[in-house]
């Protein structure tokens, strides 16, 4: 395979080659799919806060596995299964897509777009919950909870 750099010009081979990686990462990070990862972290971000907000609004985990995180360890439980995912799927789609770049360029694109799943279904569900909760009530439960409130 040739390297990126030799292609860095040619941005339809350089799509061809790992996406848009030829354009370089919005915050200087290394590897292929940088922009891609860093969406797919923006929504990891939001299906955290999302599912806490979910659950401490009444509302149930969907996920047996993060369900389990959360029953044992609260939120930090999500988090920590939301950072191993996400660091999963980069090492995945970085091994890939140095054997078969495009191969790599479509994990990390569906990566973005099953995330994007539970972001919206989360958010319905917010606001759904919200419309039959006390908004302040709940802003006071996480201030009790020592949860960042903006």
């Amino acid at each position: 395979m040739r390297p990126l750099r030799a292609i860095e010009n040619d941005p339809s081979r350089a799509a061809l080659a790992g996406g848009l990686a030829w354009q370089g990462s919005i915050i200087g990070l290394p590897g292929r799919y940088t922009r891609f990862y860093e969406w797919y972290a923006i929504l990891a971000f939001l299906d955290i806060v999302l599912t806490w907000s979910v659950l401490r609004l009444g509302g149930a985990e969907a996920n047996w596995i993060a369900a389990v995180a959360v029953q044992a360890w609260g939120v930090w439980g999500l988090i920590i299964l939301k950072a191993m995912t996400v660091a999963a799927v980069v090492m995945i789609a970085e091994y890939v897509g140095r054997r078969r770049p495009g191969l790599g360029w479509g994990l990390a694109v569906l990566a973005i777009v099953l995330n994007l799943l539970p972001v919206v279904v989360g958010s319905s569900h917010l606001a759904t919950l919200a419309g039959h909760a006390s908004m302040p009530d709940y802003w006071v439960v996480m201030a009790q909870e020592g949860a960042v409130v903006f």
